[in-house]
């Protein structure tokens, strides 16, 4: 890892540590309107190769798309919920000392 990505890295995991706790839980909405468009998308993309409109390995490359983008939103939504129990544990100062360990 590059000085300058280490401390963007640093820098935001600060300005995180510096916000208040959020009240509600996650909501599910994204995942399932996520989920929704997926059904949708691949319906289409079946009916279209049942009718020899497109190759096979469009819809494979799609599905893959999708299937990684649904990961990444649950990957988050997961980790925003999950915040709350690595945040007491997190030194602050130490994290102080590298950023002027990379500054100087």
């Amino acid at each position: 890892m590059t000085d300058e990505t280490q401390k963007r890295v640093l820098l935001k995991m600060l300005n995180a540590l510096d916000k208040p706790e959020q009240e509600r839980a996650p909501s599910k909405f994204p995942l399932i309107f996520l989920w929704f468009i997926a059904c949708f998308v691949i319906a289409a993309l079946l009916q279209l190769d049942e009718r020899g409109e497109i190759e096979p390995i469009i819809i494979i490359f799609a599905s893959s798309i999708m299937g990684c983008v649904y990961g990444w939103v649950a990957q988050l939504q997961v980790s925003r919920a999950r915040w709350h129990i690595l945040k007491p544990h997190i030194d602050v100062d130490s994290i102080k000392q590298r950023l002027k360990d990379l500054e100087g």
